[in-house]
This record gives structure tokens, sequence and C-alpha cells, in this order.
């Protein structure tokens, strides 16, 4: 099974039934009907598979979106995922990304605020 890693319950998304990431864009990985471990930082928390998944770039990510996935004031959002991916992208005006919208199928595990 594919797995989805946080290392961070942004905005305390995990605890609902209903939850988005924003990855790297990868038609290999994301896929809508996929299921999904998801872990929070490698604990398995349960399974998730993706219901929609929008096709972005980075300046077509709005404040409506980052705050509610990240928590995030939007500007502080956009120099996240600039600084979790600095590694890997060499141009934000072109690089994709997945806005993935998951559903909670089994938690395993109960999590706090």
């Amino acid at each position: 099974m594919l797995v989805i890693n946080f290392n961070n319950n942004w905005n305390g998304k995990l605890k609902n039934q209903f939850f988005t990431t924003i990855r790297l864009h990868n038609v290999s990985k994301y896929r809508v009907g996929e299921t999904y471990e998801i872990r929070l930082n490698d604990r398995t928390i349960g399974t998730a598979k993706a219901k929609q998944i929008a096709v972005i770039t980075l300046n077509q990510l709005s404040p409506y979106i980052t705050c509610l996935d990240t928590g995030l004031d939007h500007y502080k959002a956009i120099e996240l995922f600039k600084t979790i991916y600095k590694n890997k992208v060499v141009n934000w005006q072109t690089q994709k990304l997945d806005y993935i919208l998951l559903e909670m199928e089994s938690p395993q595990m109960k999590l706090s605020l």
C-alpha cells in the first residue's frame, strides 16, 4: 500500500473524516480511488482514499486553500512549501502540485488536539 506521511498534523486536519494535502505532482503515486496508509511521524494512524485531485501551481494556491490546509497565514504557508521542497524544486513558476482530497476509511489511532 502506498504511504502518505505527515510530519505535523497541520490545522488538526488528520482528525477529520475528510482532509486535504498538497504534494509535489506525482501521477504514479497520487490517483483518485487509490487507498493510502496515512502516517503521522512514521506512525500509522489509518487508511484513506483519494477522492479528488486538482493539479495546480504554487501561484494558484489561494489564501482559502493554504489557511485551511496548513493552519498558517497564506504567505507563511507558501514559504513552508518552498522550505519543505527546497531540494526537489528548481522552478516554482512551473512546478505542478497535487491538491488531494482524502477520506479517512479506517482510523487506527485517536489523535488529540
